[in-house]
């Protein structure tokens, strides 16, 4: 099985490669960051998702890899939550019947 996962230099992506690595997948990541993982079955790929050149570098790691059977999307931004206060956070209420 092969497979890409976005945005894996960490957290869940992270967690995420090395579990598909242990079962055997070839897998390839791409990630603003370099990766820690050191496997004969992973290259990895430094590239920003907000890159102008991304579409192209996701495009040559798809022709190299020949397709690919899985793919996971873990690039993301977040700021700690402070949930003593939520004043800056969207309110959403149930419509009530």
């Amino acid at each position: 099985m092969r497979a890409l996962i976005v945005g894996n230099s960490d957290g869940i992506g992270l967690s995420l490669t090395k579990r598909l690595l242990e079962a055997g997948y070839h897998l390839r990541g791409i990630s603003r960051s370099a990766s820690t993982i050191d496997h004969p079955a992973y290259p990895h790929v430094i590239c920003d998702v907000t890159s102008s050149v991304y579409p192209a570098t996701l495009r040559l790691l798809l022709e190299a890899a020949g397709g690919f059977d899985v793919c996971v999307y873990c690039a993301g931004i977040g700021e700690l939550l402070d949930v003593d206060d939520m004043t800056g956070e969207a309110l959403v209420r149930a419509a009530s019947t």
